[in-house]
């Protein structure tokens, strides 16, 4: 069965504010989401698809919801504060092609050179997408396609590292306002991958739902889902393994869309980075399902849950276990949540010390609305639970916990 999860790791850093003024900055790479869920999910399948990988396609969204959404309201990690949707995927696309090199590449015996690993040398081709494709020239040699992997880095004080040829090729990468031709995208990388099947991966990167059924075609957001779903269904058959990274993606229909895209195959894997960001810098509250922080948690209604809050700063420090049904950016108590302004207290209390607090709840079942496919069947779709931990101490310090996901299953 194909896998699903929604990374939901949230980082608040005090005293930042965005804008939708931002100036273009030089992007760094981040940890690829994917690449967190897959391993906090011990998935070894799709370790040992990225391990064999031999052809790697990067797809970037560069459409117009890329450019005119807002700056998200959470500040990532390394990643010099708030980013822009495109600027997430630029950020995401160079960890991706850094984790590749870590899978596949090594250094020399005279500490000079780059080799890889395996008996066959990967490669690489990035493209971003909107209504139509543009291939992205990474050794800046004039030369926009597919290149080796070992190419696109060098050593540096003992280190492989990624060229700068192809760090600045993915950062000059501009948004547009045109439509999202998801199903051009797909069908882009199948020369590529299908050459090497079942061992290429199609990294896809994208916030929502497709626009456009043709290259540099008129809008027409069904007709484009349905081409995206026969495409995406074609690649799962006959090329290679995918993986979906949503980006920004916080409207149920286009989370619901993306990942169902792959069916029940093997080869797709979907996380969603709606609320997701770097690693948490070291904080001293967390909350935990069996120890799990930062997956989707499928539970029956009227389940019962057993919820930890883990504490490690001070004594009589105070804690409230919030809930929601939806995302936001609210606040509370001055300091930013990833909850909205309905959040409700699930449990509060107070901690002795340095430990856990042990919350049980019921789960209730939840309805956003009814939903319909493109055949007319229609279905209520339950809505996930979001809970998220809040503390404060005697010294006036605010802390603000992960987000955990209760999703309650369902039958489509």
């Amino acid at each position: 069965m194909r896998r699903v999860y929604l990374a939901t790791l949230f980082v608040v850093l005090a005293g930042l504010t965005w804008s939708l003024g931002q100036q273009p900055q030089k992007i760094a790479a981040l940890e690829p989401v994917w690449w967190r869920a897959i391993v906090a999910g011990g998935l070894a399948n799709y370790q040992r698809r990225l391990a064999a990988c031999r052809f790697a396609v990067i797809a970037i969204d560069t459409s117009g919801s890329i450019k005119w959404a807002p700056v998200p309201p959470v500040a990532i990690e390394g990643a010099g504060g708030a980013l822009t949707r495109l600027e997430w995927e630029k950020a995401e696309a160079l960890g991706t092609l850094q984790k590749l090199a870590s899978l596949h590449l090594a250094v020399d015996v005279a500490g000079t050179g780059v080799v890889w690993k395996g008996a066959t040398e990967p490669k690489v081709v990035v493209y971003a997408f909107n209504d139509e494709i543009r291939l992205i020239d990474l050794e800046g040699k004039g030369r926009a396609g597919a290149v080796p992997l070992r190419d696109l880095f060098e050593v540096r004080n003992g280190q492989v590292v990624l060229r700068a040829s192809a760090e600045n090729a993915v950062n000059a990468i501009k948004d547009t306002s045109r439509l999202t031709w998801l199903s051009g995208a797909v069908a882009t990388a199948c020369p590529f991958t299908q050459t090497v099947r079942p061992d290429g991966i199609l990294f896809l990167y994208t916030d929502g739902i497709p626009t456009t059924p043709n290259k540099r075609g008129l809008f027409d957001p069904i007709a484009a889902r349905r081409a995206t779903v026969a495409e995406m269904a074609r690649f799962l058959e006959r090329c290679s393994t995918v993986i979906l990274t949503g980006i920004d993606v916080k409207d149920t229909s286009a989370e619901k869309f993306l990942r169902d895209l792959g069916g029940s195959s093997e080869g797709f894997f979907y996380v969603n980075a709606a609320v997701c960001t770097q690693p948490p810098l070291p904080q001293p509250l967390n909350i935990t399902f069996g120890g799990v922080t930062d997956l989707r948690l499928g539970l029956q209604p009227e389940e019962t849950v057993t919820i930890e809050i883990n504490w490690g700063g001070a004594t009589g420090t105070n804690w409230v276990l919030l809930c929601d049904i939806q995302t936001g950016s609210a606040h509370f108590m001055g300091s930013p949540l990833g909850l909205s302004e309905f959040a409700a207290t699930l449990s509060d209390g107070s901690f002795t010390g340095a430990g856990t607090a042990v919350v049980e709840f019921t789960v209730w079942e939840t309805e956003e609305g009814l939903e319909c496919d493109m055949s007319g069947d229609c279905v209520w779709r339950r809505a996930p639970i979001y809970l998220q931990a809040f503390a404060f101490d005697p010294g006036g310090s605010s802390y603000v916990s992960n987000l955990l996901v209760v999703e309650l299953e369902t039958e489509d």
